[in-house]
């Protein structure tokens, strides 16, 4: 995927409401590395097209080794110029293949080291209200400060963090719609008599 190799093992779960798991699928990996292999936990089959050579990655800044950055256990190259992240802090970077060569395009920090302030969240659009969007089980507030890829869509899934607010209300610091269309039904309004 992306020019990396995943296994998979007896306990990863494949999500593929958007369509199977094949070549040219464009799909999300939630991974861990275990001796240098990556090892899937999840696969997530995305609607819509990215381009070929586009890698999306969120890990923990491991520090600068040999001029890359290692992140999550990945070997990344930094892009010109740029600032090393915080060692520890959880990131989430975009990087285009050169090669060989993951190559860092953009970076945003998602949490420094040590903060235990942000809730990741995943699910699957279901409401949109302006800045209200609600997931099956998230009522989450997107407001202009937020890092939002993609187009708010019912029936689309999305990943993201942000701070609980005293409401119970998420707050999102960054989310990304993970599909270009929807994959689940539009949910019915249910009429009362």
């Amino acid at each position: 995927v992306g020019g990396l190799k995943f296994l998979t093992t007896p306990t990863t779960t494949v999500d593929a409401k958007a369509g199977k798991a094949q070549n040219g699928a464009r799909v999300q990996v939630e991974a861990t590395t275990d001796n240098g292999k990556l090892l899937a936990q999840r696969i997530t089959v995305l609607s819509g097209q990215a381009p070929a050579d586009s890698v999306f990655v969120i890990g923990v800044f491991q520090g600068n080794q040999q001029g890359l950055w290692l992140v999550g256990g990945l070997g990344l190259l930094p892009p010109d110029g740029g600032q090393d992240p915080d060692t520890g802090a959880l990131i989430a970077v975009d990087a285009q293949h050169q090669g060989q060569n993951l190559v860092v395009t953009k970076v945003k920090t998602i949490q420094q080291a040590g903060d235990n302030s942000l809730v990741r969240f995943q699910g699957t659009i279901t409401g949109v209200d302006g800045s209200a969007w609600t997931l099956e089980a998230w009522r989450v507030k997107v407001a202009g400060a937020a890092d939002v890829t993609g187009l708010a869509t019912v029936g689309a899934r999305v990943l993201g963090w942000g701070q609980r607010g005293p409401d119970g209300t998420l707050q999102a610091t960054i989310i990304r719609v993970l599909d270009q269309s929807p994959v689940s039904p539009t949910p019915t309004p249910s009429a009362t008599r």
